[in-house]
């Protein structure tokens, strides 16, 4: 008589926690629309205060001088090679373009610190070059 109440219990639980951890899986949005993740990503280092949220990376408070520096000086260091860089105290924020001869296309970098939010937001981009159809 047990045996059959545990089952009759059991069986749906085991349902319910299978399907719970499948409509997790769905929906989770944490890398949601990038096209790069630098955790995934042996040669691109992440800044420690990054923390991703869908499709861009959020440090609180203005980091975005911090985080430029970062890369400026971290990057060479995995073997990338800069483009591109651009940093302006007007709009609180920076563009940056790379290479790497085992990359194919180009890494872009991009923050900016949003003074509503008071967080700094950082985007990865992978651009892979454009091939032509002759």
């Amino acid at each position: 008589m047990k045996k059959v109440f545990l089952m009759k219990i059991s069986i749906p639980l085991l349902l319910l926690v299978g399907v719970l951890i499948t409509y997790h899986s769905l929906i989770d949005s944490t890398y949601a629309g990038m096209s790069i993740i630098p955790e995934k990503n042996d040669s691109i280092p992440l800044y420690s205060e990054l923390k991703p949220e869908e499709s861009k990376y959020i440090a609180k408070g203005e980091k975005w001088k911090e985080i430029y520096h970062y890369y400026l000086t971290e990057l060479p260091k995995y073997g990338w090679k800069k483009e591109y860089s651009q940093a302006e105290d007007g709009w609180e924020g920076f563009m940056s373009r790379w290479t790497k001869e085992d990359f194919e296309g180009t890494l872009s970098i991009d923050g900016f610190y949003d003074p509503f939010t008071k967080k700094t937001e950082v985007i990865f981009d992978h651009s892979k070059p454009e091939t032509s159809f002759k």
